[in-house]
C-alpha cells in the first residue's frame, strides 16, 4: 500500500498537465524541445568554457597582448590590471564566471567584442531577426512543397511525373551548399536581377507591402538556397511516410466503409504523416 499511494498521487497530481500535452500536442512537442535545446547548448557551452580555461589565461591577458602587439605605448601595471579583472567579473573562479553568463544573456546584456569593444547585442538582434526570418520563410515554403508533392505522388507511385519529381528530389540532396551558393551569387551577379548584398529598411519603401516585396526580392536566392538544400530528402520522406499510412489496415477499413479517397487522404492518413515529417524537420 505504501508503494502504491506515491504513484496514485504522482498520477493524480499529473493528470491536468497530461491531458493538455495529449490536446496540444504540437505545443508541447515544440516546448519540449526547445527546452532540451537549451539544456544542451548550456552544457556544451559550459564544457567549452571549462576546456578554454585551462589555457590559465584570461580576457585582461588577451587585451595586454594586443596592446603590447600594436606597440599604442601603454602600460598597464598590476594594479589596473586588477581593477580590471574585478571589473569584468574574472576574478572568481570560471564556474561561477559561466553561471553568471546565461543570466546575462536573459537581461539582454551580450557583453562586447574582443576587436573594437563594440555592443554584440547591437550586432547581433538586426542579423537575428533577419536570419529567423529567412529561416522561417524557408522551412515553410520547403516543408510545404515536400509536403504537398510527396501526398501528391504517393496516390501516382510509379508514374511518369513521379519518376521525374523522385529524380530531380535526388539529384538536388548530395549538390554541395558552398557550389550552390556560389553559384547563385554568380547568377546574381552576372544578370543584377537580385541583389547580392544588404538588406532593405522600412524607410526604403512608401508602405508595408511595397516592403513586403522588396524584402521578398532581397531574400529569394536565399530561400531557393535553403529549399535546394531541405526538399530533396523532406520530399522523397513525405511520400514514404505518406505510402507507408496508405497501406495500414486502418485505411483499407475505412474503404471499406465507403469513407471518400480524398477525406482519408487529407483527414486521416494525413494527420498521421505530419508528426513523424515534424521530427524529420528539427533535423
Amino acid at each position: 500500500m505504501n508503494r502504491v499511494m506515491p504513484t496514485s498521487v504522482l498520477a493524480f497530481a499529473l493528470s491536468p498537465f497530461l491531458r493538455l500535452s495529449g490536446r496540444f500536442l504540437i505545443v508541447f512537442y515544440i516546448a519540449r524541445r526547445t527546452l532540451l535545446t537549451l539544456l544542451t547548448l548550456f552544457l556544451i557551452g559550459f564544457v567549452f568554457f571549462g576546456a578554454m580555461s585551462l589555457s590559465g589565461h584570461d580576457m585582461v591577458d588577451i587585451m595586454l597582448a594586443e596592446s603590447e602587439a600594436l606597440g599604442d605605448g601603454h602600460t598597464l601595471i598590476s594594479v589596473q590590471l586588477a581593477y580590471l579583472r574585478a571589473h569584468l567579473g574574472l576574478e572568481v573562479p570560471w564556474h561561477a564566471q559561466y553561471f553568471r553568463w546565461p543570466g546575462r544573456i536573459l537581461r539582454g546584456d551580450f557583453g562586447v567584442t574582443l576587436a573594437g569593444r563594440a555592443c554584440v547585442r547591437a550586432l547581433v538582434m538586426p542579423r537575428l531577426r533577419n536570419t529567423i526570418l529567412l529561416m522561417s520563410i524557408s522551412l515553410v515554403v520547403s516543408m510545404s512543397a515536400a509536403l504537398a508533392l510527396g501526398v501528391f505522388f504517393s496516390m501516382r507511385a510509379g508514374s511518369k511525373a513521379d519518376l521525374v519529381v523522385t529524380s530531380f528530389a535526388v539529384f538536388l540532396q548530395p549538390l554541395p551548399p558552398l557550389a550552390v551558393l556560389l553559384g547563385l551569387q554568380i547568377f546574381a551577379f552576372r544578370t543584377w536581377l537580385f541583389p547580392v548584398s544588404g538588406m532593405p529598411v522600412p524607410a526604403m519603401a512608401p508602405n508595408l507591402a511595397a516592403f513586403a516585396l522588396m524584402y521578398l526580392h532581397h531574400i529569394f536566392l536565399l530561400v531557393v538556397a535553403n529549399f535546394i538544400f531541405t526538399f530533396g530528402y523532406s520530399q522523397r520522406m513525405a511520400k514514404m511516410f505518406m505510402l507507408d499510412q496508405i497501406g495500414q489496415p486502418y485505411i483499407v477499413g475505412l474503404r471499406s466503409r465507403g469513407f471518400s479517397e480524398r477525406r482519408i487522404l487529407f483527414k486521416h492518413a494525413l494527420h498521421n504523416v505530419l508528426s513523424p515529417l515534424v521530427n524529420l524537420g528539427k533535423h
